[in-house]
């Protein structure tokens, strides 16, 4: 009896775990499409590596000739009667590209310097570049010897609190400044200069710079925006989806810093920030700025100034600049570009009131952000891209929504259902099976009988 029990053990299927195999791995997948559905937390951007930290604005530092600097003379009443010619055009040529950022990048002292230091050795601060505040006392009209061709020569001084004059030669007009103004003068300084006659004056200091700034009296924050006060912006004309009239849509952030509507929209968004309205809950109920719908809305001038939107996106750069006076107390701005997936990977700009933090290119924001203006500018190919300016108070880190409990018990109960479904399936298979082998054995058998049971009879005679 034991060779038909080999033969049957020989002739028995093979194992559960070579023919299940199939179920295996359906269950597999299924607890992969199980964890992207229910655990898995999704962002507008997932970091892809460090980059660069948030930069300041990249500028190019003017270099000052400090061999024809010391051709200047004013050790004696004779020589400060008379200014140099060469130095004098040497320095207006380059204060005209001094912009707040390169007037730190070249030293300028936080403090006046006092005009005892700077008469006892004005040698050491010669080509310095410094700035003083007093009421503007004097202004002549342009007057032509510029070296920079379609600028003009302004002259004019300052008299401080203590009635010392600093005198100054600019090359940009005056914006809003009136004679008995308190104003600031940034430049250059040249020599000490004495005057018999309009002005009176002794061993006083010139500077050469770029313009005359407005000192502000400072603003109470802005809690509420006026539409009216965005009507005078000139951010372009649109017909038919093309730019017919540039007006100011092509100034940038350095171009736009002493606007009054950023002003406002700046001050109004800084007031906001923190408050108890500027909360995550209360901004989920904003509209995320993701549809070519809310674009085109922007482009034709559809949008009011200070429309909240959530920028849901990836931080791409970002440089920051030192601010010009104004009556906000804005020290620094930060333009940050952000780039939306929805909209085929348009990259917006942000402009921030203040030096923002280092971010990694390519890391998550969720910025409550507050729609300006339209902006044109030319892209690498030179071609002119739109894109609309949003202003914020700061950026934000995207931080994956905290879970609902009835969405964790229904998460983990749907989970079990499953796996109880997986397991009952295989349960049943497995039973199925071992029915299947049985039957299989149980054939087995009864053919080994009827063999068994034929060679038992005796053989029939033949007729």
């Amino acid at each position: 009896m034991s060779a038909p029990t080999e033969l049957a053990k020989r002739r028995a299927p093979r194992p559960l775990i070579a023919d299940w195999w199939k179920i295996i791995a359906m269950g597999v997948v299924l607890a992969g499409l199980i964890h992207v559905a229910f655990f898995y937390e999704t962002s507008p951007a997932q970091p892809l590596g460090s980059g660069p930290p948030v930069a300041p604005m990249q500028v190019e530092v003017p270099i000052v000739d400090r061999d024809l600097l010391a051709t200047v003379r004013d050790a004696t009443r004779a020589e400060r009667l008379d200014v140099e010619a060469a130095p004098l055009a040497h320095l207006l040529e380059l204060s005209v590209r001094v912009v707040p950022t390169i007037a730190v990048a070249l030293g300028m002292p936080e403090e006046p310097i006092p005009l005892s230091v700077l008469r006892a050795d004005p040698s050491v601060y010669r080509g310095a570049y410094l700035a003083y505040e007093g009421k503007l006392g004097h202004l002549a009209p342009g007057a032509p010897g510029h070296p920079i061709e379609g600028y003009q020569i302004h002259k004019g001084w300052i008299d401080l609190e203590d009635g010392e004059k600093v005198l100054f030669q600019v090359s940009l007009p005056p914006k809003d400044i009136a004679v008995g103004d308190w104003c600031r003068i940034e430049g250059f300084f040249l020599k000490l200069l004495d005057s018999n006659h309009f002005p009176t004056a002794n061993q006083a200091p010139l500077l050469i710079g770029p313009e005359l700034f407005s000192r502000f009296e400072p603003w109470a924050p802005v809690a509420e925006l006026d539409p009216a006060a965005f009507a005078s912006m000139r951010d372009g004309i649109v017909e038919n989806g093309w730019f017919v009239d540039m007006q100011d849509a092509e100034r940038g952030l350095a171009e736009s810093e002493q606007d009054e509507t950023l002003w406002l929209l700046a001050s109004y968004v800084a007031h906001r920030h923190g408050g108890p309205d500027d909360t995550r809950e209360k901004w989920a109920s904003v509209a995320p700025f993701v549809t070519k719908e809310q674009l085109d809305r922007t482009k034709y001038g559809q949008v009011q100034a200070g429309t909240p939107f959530r920028l849901l996106g990836r931080f791409i750069r970002a440089e920051w600049s030192v601010a010009s006076p104004n009556p906000i107390g804005v020290t620094h701005w930060t333009q940050a570009w952000v780039q939306i997936r929805e909209l085929g990977s348009k990259v917006v700009p942000v402009w921030i009131p203040k030096k923002i933090d280092a971010f990694t290119y390519n890391e998550g924001l969720e910025v409550r952000a507050y729609y300006y203006r339209r902006l044109v500018y030319p892209s690498r190919n030179d071609a002119t891209v739109f894109t609309p300016v949003f202003v914020a108070a700061d950026l934000d880190r995207y931080q994956p929504w905290p879970e609902h409990p009835t969405t964790t018990w229904v998460k983990y109960g749907f989970v079990v259902a499953v796996l109880g479904v997986i397991a009952l399936f295989f349960v049943s298979a497995l039973r199925d099976r071992r029915a299947r082998d049985q039957f299989e054995l149980d054939r087995l058998e009864r053919q080994r009988r009827r063999r068994t049971k034929g060679a038992e009879q005796p053989a029939q005679p033949v007729s």
